[in-house]
């Protein structure tokens, strides 16, 4: 009498191709991911038709709805603006760019706008947001 074999099977999983996979999908991530200056302070920028895209490697003055001054991630006061700016200005072609929240009250805007002058800056642009 013959008894038939009982066939084991193996019944894994070969996780080596899922690995692989996850692997790839991170890398794709990573390199796409685009990191965004995000300063912590919350502004609602002002809409203009005539708005360009600039490149975020200049001096950035922020002013938000108090009229509370950062530089470089730095409170100031408008009394210690210039000073602040002048340690941060390296040319006259250094652009700076001052992001203003639309609630800021205009006078500390020109006020901004004449430090920035006084210390040597000759390119000053108002950040605002496309309509």
């Amino acid at each position: 009498m013959e008894f038939e074999r009982i066939r084991h099977r193996h019944t894994h999983i070969d996780i080596a191709p899922l690995v692989d996979m996850v692997f790839l999908l991170l890398l794709f991530f990573m390199l796409t991911y685009q990191v965004v200056a995000d300063h912590g302070i919350e502004l609602s920028l002002p809409e203009a038709e005539t708005s360009q895209v600039q490149d975020l490697a200049e001096v950035e003055i922020i002013v938000d709805s108090k009229g509370i001054l950062y530089v470089s991630g730095t409170q100031t006061s408008l009394d210690q603006l210039p000073g602040a700016l002048n340690r941060l200005f390296v040319s006259k072609e250094q652009p700076l760019i001052i992001r203003a929240d639309r609630q800021a009250h205009v006078g500390t805007l020109v006020g901004v706008m004449d430090a920035g002058r006084s210390s040597g800056f000759s390119k000053i642009s108002v950040l605002t947001e496309t309509k």
